[in-house]
């Protein structure tokens, strides 16, 4: 059965938007209704499923996490593993089915990380990645990350993607399949 998924566009299966689209949030805005980010990303999710990257605030704690949203409703956070605290490990992985694709995530951080690809690639079909930035060393590492596990890669950064063993159409710039 061939999977396929796609990643980017207007028509895709799934949305992805970088860290910018929401910036900083303070959770405790967020929860007393001060700022409704949340709110208006969900309700652009309303026919697909979208994927942001989030710099989430809460008094002291601050975390790098992408929120996934599904048909209007908050459905996941995953947090970036490797900017836990050495007694929390390594944290939970997560891995969505999403039309008959397991895709694995990896927050920011976690895209460089021989040990997050390694414990991914074993459940996972793809990886969508949502990052801070991604500079010349970082695509480096990831295109070599993607040839030793053989695991078909995109990566958000900010408003563009890139592919790794995945290929994006160029229809509307922004919109791929992995495949």
């Amino acid at each position: 059965m061939l999977k396929s998924l796609m990643v980017g566009g207007e028509n895709a299966d799934v949305r992805l938007y970088g860290f910018d689209e929401m910036g900083d949030l303070d959770l405790r805005d967020e929860m007393t209704g001060k700022t409704t980010v949340l709110v208006d990303a969900a309700l652009k999710s309303l026919d697909a499923t979208s994927l942001y990257g989030v710099h989430f605030i809460l008094d002291e704690m601050e975390r790098f996490a992408v929120v996934s949203f599904h048909e209007g409703m908050l459905a996941d956070v995953a947090d970036c593993t490797l900017h836990m605290s050495e007694e929390d490990g390594l944290g939970e992985l997560k891995v969505y089915r999403i039309n008959g694709v397991n895709v694995g995530i990896a927050v920011d951080d976690d895209v460089d990380s021989d040990t997050v690809w390694s414990r991914l690639s074993e459940k996972a079909d793809a990886i969508l990645s949502i990052t801070k930035n991604f500079d010349n060393e970082r695509n480096n590492r990831v295109r070599s990350l993607h040839e030793k596990y053989s695991v078909p890669a995109v990566v958000c950064c900010a408003n563009r993607l890139y592919a790794f063993g995945a290929f994006l159409s160029r229809e509307s710039g922004k919109r791929g399949e992995l495949s």
